[in-house]
């Protein structure tokens, strides 16, 4: 579990909460990962890499934009995303936890051997792992 999830869950509540289209986040390969986990769930719409360049300094940052998405009547489709593991705590789960969670409206994400996978990808792969995020 690395800060830039920390980040990435702090800065999408917010703009759930305030009803925000867009949402910036700094680029990693860790979080290319699971923003594509959770566009596949249907969670979030797009997201793109924008480049932002400061001619003063000549330091280019790159961001993703995320869009979030909302149903007809106005609420948010993904409700919150909230940090299980942090760097200072470290949970695991093993398999035998995950059979007890299996059937939630929840998705747990878990960092395991085979890379970042959702707790019933893992259940059906037999792995345990770092438990990242709970997606509500």
């Amino acid at each position: 579990m690395s800060k830039q999830l920390l980040n990435l869950s702090a800065i999408i509540n917010q703009g759930i909460l305030t009803k925000k289209q867009w949402v910036f986040v700094p680029v990693s390969r860790k979080l290319n990962v699971i923003l594509n986990f959770l566009q596949r769930l249907g969670f979030i719409g797009e997201f793109i890499i924008i480049t932002s360049h400061n001619p003063k300094s000549k330091i280019r940052k790159r961001h993703y934009k995320i869009s979030i998405l909302y149903n007809i009547i106005g609420e948010p489709v993904l409700s919150c995303i909230y940090p299980i593991s942090k760097p200072s705590r470290r949970i695991y789960v093993s398999v035998a936890q995950l059979q007890r969670i299996r059937k939630t409206t929840v998705v747990l994400l878990i960092s395991t051997n085979a890379g970042i996978l959702t707790h019933i990808e893992a259940l059906q792969r037999r792995l345990g792992g770092e438990l990242y995020c709970l997606v509500i």
